[in-house]
């Protein structure tokens, strides 16, 4: 262990990521998003981690795979979850052109 950290060595940073992606809809009541770089595959991808709070039961999240699969076209590698959570990979691009292609994908949320 470390000094002042006991137990330390046995978190991981998926670990903390999982627990604030679950943890951030539940503060907000709605919807929340984390992206990560990862390789996946040996490509760089963003992979993106969506988590709806329990109380906002209103929208299936599997229903924006048809949006990702729209906008993202050939950059698009997959995903999937259940109607409360969903993940998605899409190979790398400009910061630019990726954060106009999701918030197209995020307008269909309503």
């Amino acid at each position: 262990d470390k000094p002042g950290c006991p137990g330390c060595e046995s978190v991981s940073f998926d670990d903390v990521v999982e627990t604030m992606a679950n943890k951030l809809p539940e503060m907000h009541g709605q919807i929340g998003v984390f992206v990560l770089d990862k390789i996946v595959n040996n490509d760089a991808v963003n992979y993106v981690k969506i988590r709806r709070s329990k109380t906002y039961g209103g929208y299936d999240l599997r229903n924006l795979e048809t949006h990702f699969k729209k906008e993202f076209k050939q950059l698009y590698i997959g995903g999937g979850g259940h109607p409360g959570a969903v993940s998605f990979r899409i190979k790398k691009t400009t910061h630019e052109d990726f954060k106009k292609r999701l918030d197209a994908v995020f307008s269909n949320i309503g």
